[in-house]
């Protein structure tokens, strides 16, 4: 590669180039992709740690646990809502089809009114994937109203893919058909055909999991039992990989549909204990130092202003971790001690300002505190601190 330097990017956690030239897979310093081969040459690793994509930080929050060691940083929501719809179905799975599912999602889109969105729609087999096409266009032919409505979402960008095929691309709305289910003889075999590689499955699994900006529907028909029997195989192989992390998945799913809290943090737990590396993201300052810090600046505060405030610390705004946040019945304040030091140089300081845009734009004041400014002179930072507070 010539040129002073050489930037590759990529994500080796999802699915690396195709490779034609299998014949030569047995040429010892041939790589499966160049940024394998940068990584195996100890090229300088940078990484976006900020997730934009996802309109909702439960979008990317099990690939994060699983795949990316707690390390990426979504945007919190503008508003409140349930990103995940789980759906789960008495499919039966014959010649590589799920006509239930398939059909559940004519329906839908049948039904759908937000002309202006984006749509995919996700299969786990081209089968599958083929039969969805011919029923929209059986549907369109029937009906002018279906017909003009597709128009609108082609024109939007609609797609129906296998998950092979599905790298790449982001949607509003994605609608994963798993397809799998028992036989018309009631017999279910775990043959999930690429997802059950522990080469390449969790790969795929990522790849379209990750696909959704805005709401992720799935659909599923594979018994219950099997799913959660998986969520505890995946606990106790204590690997994020294979059927496994494909049932984890599943179970997450359902759980954020049924807003069910306590399922949604024992799935991530078991994610996370899965990893052998540790994220320095998730470092947080000493709990004791912290709460003496924040009492002792409440107390200043109270003492000068004559207002009651309260505070919490480590406060989660989307992926954002802040220090203190100090609130009253009037106003609420982000309030970050010294700044980001893990990078260095200017992402630092774009960090930084990242920080305080997230706080902005969710209505929060916000301020950064610096410690040794504190110490020199304590009367001249805390002032500046309460200008911010009294606007």
């Amino acid at each position: 590669m010539r040129g002073k330097k050489r930037i590759v990017s990529g994500d080796t956690k999802q699915l690396p180039p195709p490779n034609f030239f299998s014949k030569a897979r047995n040429i010892p310093f041939l790589k499966p992709s160049l940024l394998e081969f940068c990584v195996d040459q100890k090229f300088d690793e940078h990484y976006l740690d900020i997730h934009y994509r996802s309109k909702h930080p439960f979008l990317i929050e099990f690939s994060n646990h699983a795949f990316y060691n707690s390390r990426l940083i979504p945007i919190p929501p503008k508003y409140n809502y349930n990103p995940i719809e789980y759906y789960e179905f008495d499919g039966v799975f014959d010649s590589g089809i799920n006509k239930i599912e398939a059909q559940f999602l004519l329906n839908y889109l049948v039904k759908f009114d937000d002309l202006k969105a984006s749509i995919g729609i996700a299969t786990f087999n081209v089968l599958q994937r083929d039969y969805i096409l011919d029923l929209i266009d059986l549907k369109s032919k029937e009906s002018f109203e279906f017909y003009s409505k597709m128009q609108i979402f082609r024109m939007n960008g609609f797609f129906v893919k296998n998950l092979e095929n599905i790298q790449g691309e982001e949607r509003d709305y994605i609608f994963i058909s798993t397809t799998y289910g028992k036989s018309h003889s009631s017999k279910f075999k775990q043959s999930y055909g690429p997802i059950n590689s522990k080469k390449k499955g969790h790969k795929l699994l990522n790849v379209i999991i990750t696909r959704a900006k805005y709401k992720l529907i799935v659909l599923s028909s594979i018994p219950k039992k099997n799913i959660l029997n998986g969520l505890k195989s995946l606990e106790l192989n204590q690997i994020n990989k294979g059927k496994d992390i494909f049932y984890g998945f599943l179970n997450y799913a359902k759980s954020i549909s049924e807003e069910d809290e306590k399922s949604r943090e024992t799935i991530l737990k078991i994610l996370k204990s899965n990893n052998s590396s540790v994220n320095k993201l998730d470092k947080k300052n000493d709990q004791k130092t912290l709460k003496t810090f924040s009492n002792y600046l409440i107390t200043k505060i109270q003492l000068i202003t004559g207002k009651e405030l309260k505070y919490e610390n480590d406060f989660s705004l989307g992926g954002f971790t802040y220090d203190i946040l100090l609130f009253n019945s009037k106003f609420s304040i982000l309030i970050d001690i010294n700044g980001k030091v893990l990078h260095g140089d200017y992402e630092d300081y774009l960090y930084d300002i990242k920080r305080c845009e997230i706080a902005k734009n969710n209505n929060y004041r916000y301020y950064r505190l610096w410690a040794s400014n504190l110490k020199n002179n304590s009367d001249q930072e805390l002032n500046k601190l309460f200008d911010i507070i009294k606007k």
